[in-house]
C-alpha cells in the first residue's frame, strides 16, 4: 500500500483532465458543485439523471448537457457518482457496468457501496472524500477563484496509479480538495 501523503492544490494538475469527458451521475448537493467547477475549468461535463428527475431542467438551466446516466456512462472517460449511497448499487448494475468500458475511470464520493460489497468496481475506481464540494464549494467558487476552498480531501485508488492518480489529481485540482494515497 501506498504512504499516505497529502496533496494539496499546487501539486495537482488540471490539465490531466483535458480532452476527457466527465460524467457527473446525480444533480444534489454535491453532483452539481462538483459538475460547475469542473465546468468553469474548461472540462467537457455531461450530466446523467433519470428520465423525469426535477433536476434535469435546472442543470440544462445552468449550461450542462442532461442525458440518462447510462448514456452519459457510454459517453464518459470518468465518471463520479453522486447519488444517494441507497440508489447506488442498483444504478450501478443498470446504467453503469454495462457501459464501463477498458480504460474508463470510476469515481465514488463515498465507500458505502464498496466496503459492504454492493458495488465490485473494476480496478480503475476511486474514493473522492472531499470535505467540501457540495453547495458551499460552488457558492464560493462563484465567487471568485480567491474565494475557492483550499482545504485537503482524501482519494483512494483501487486500481493502476498511473492513469488513475493522474485523474484523480487533476479532479482535485478542480474541486478545490487535495487527494491523499491517490
Amino acid at each position: 500500500m501506498a504512504e499516505n501523503r497529502i496533496f494539496y492544490q499546487q501539486d495537482c494538475d488540471l490539465q490531466k483532465l483535458a480532452g476527457k469527458t466527465v460524467a457527473i451521475i446525480g444533480y444534489g448537493s454535491q453532483g452539481h458543485a462538483h459538475a460547475l467547477n469542473l465546468k468553469d475549468s474548461g472540462v467537457n461535463v455531461v450530466i446523467g439523471l433519470y428520465e423525469g428527475s426535477k433536476s434535469w431542467a435546472k442543470a440544462e438551466a445552468q449550461g450542462l448537457k442532461v442525458m440518462t446516466s447510462a448514456e452519459a456512462a457510454k459517453a464518459a472517460d470518468i465518471i463520479m457518482i453522486l447519488i444517494n449511497d441507497e440508489k447506488q448499487a442498483a444504478l450501478y448494475k443498470e446504467s453503469i457496468a454495462p457501459n464501463l468500458t477498458a480504460g474508463k475511470t470510476l469515481m465514488f464520493a463515498h465507500g458505502f457501496n464498496i466496503h459492504f460489497g454492493l458495488i465490485k468496481p473494476p480496478t480503475d475506481a476511486a474514493l473522492a472524500l472531499p470535505r467540501l464540494c457540495h453547495d458551499k464549494s460552488a457558492r464560493t467558487h462563484a465567487a471568485g477563484p480567491q474565494g475557492r476552498y483550499p482545504g485537503p480531501c482524501r482519494s483512494h485508488g483501487c486500481g493502476r496509479q498511473g492513469r488513475l492518480g493522474a485523474r484523480s489529481h487533476g479532479w482535485h485540482r478542480r474541486q478545490a480538495c487535495a487527494p491523499c494515497n491517490s
